[in-house]
């Protein structure tokens, strides 16, 4: 990401993520039973019988080796959602970037970042609910007021689904790295399911710090209204 010209506050933002490598499939059983995280160190999640969690991070450390090791900072963000049917969002509809550091209208501050995240993510589950990436270049105006990605969503939609940037929706059981310029959104489920989501994110620069909570809901969305983030 680079910023244009002070004045218009016009940014060039290049999406994209790599494939890392495949992990294990659980049964919706063991699923079920395992603890949910959030804002989580390594650390906490290893002390805890997470086996799909430890999973994950071993073969993350195979995945991010580009990287050389994980960094100390890494965080863990865990949900398990049960879907009774179709339209059910796991998360706040919408494209999205995660973890661009918020101004202090509360909004992401694309132009002052003092650091910049990484992120992998990997699905569990039954396929119906299944992350959606985009990727590719554009230039975006950042709004004066208002709630960022409200305004910015339907601009990537409709160049979404007019072929500009490439849709890509998530395989299940396979680690996903990006950044934090990675645009992606939750979609509806398509049916009655089990979905397990985990995230690792690092590169904050003493900036986040973990909390290291076990997470004991994990809320559900619907469609209207969508407001943004």
């Amino acid at each position: 990401m680079k910023a244009g010209n002070d004045n218009d506050n016009i940014i060039e933002i290049d999406s994209k993520f790599s494939l890392g490598a495949h992990v294990e499939k659980w049964s919706i059983a063991q699923i079920k039973k395992e603890p949910m995280f959030w804002q989580s160190s390594l650390d906490f999640v290893l002390q805890h019988k997470a086996p799909i969690h430890k999973n994950f991070i071993e073969n993350l450390k195979f995945s991010a080796s580009k990287y050389g090791v994980i960094p100390e900072d890494i965080i863990i963000d865990s949900r398990i959602h049960m879907f009774v049917g179709k339209n059910i969002y796991p998360a706040i509809p919408g494209w999205h970037h995660d973890d661009v550091p918020r101004g202090l209208n509360g909004q992401p501050d694309y132009l002052a970042m003092p650091y910049k995240a990484n992120h992998a993510l990997a699905l569990y589950g039954d396929p119906v609910c299944q992350t959606e990436f985009a990727t590719g270049s554009l230039q975006l105006q950042i709004p004066d007021s208002g709630v960022v990605y409200e305004q910015w969503h339907p601009q990537i939609e409709r160049l979404v689904r007019g072929g500009y940037l490439k849709s890509h929706i998530c395989d299940m059981h396979r680690i996903y790295l990006f950044d934090a310029f990675t645009w992606h959104q939750a979609v509806p489920s398509t049916g009655p399911g089990w979905r397990f989501f985990i995230r690792a994110s690092w590169g904050f620069d003493g900036h986040r710090k973990p909390m290291n909570e076990i997470r004991n809901n994990a809320q559900v969305y619907m469609p209207y209204p969508n407001q943004g983030w």
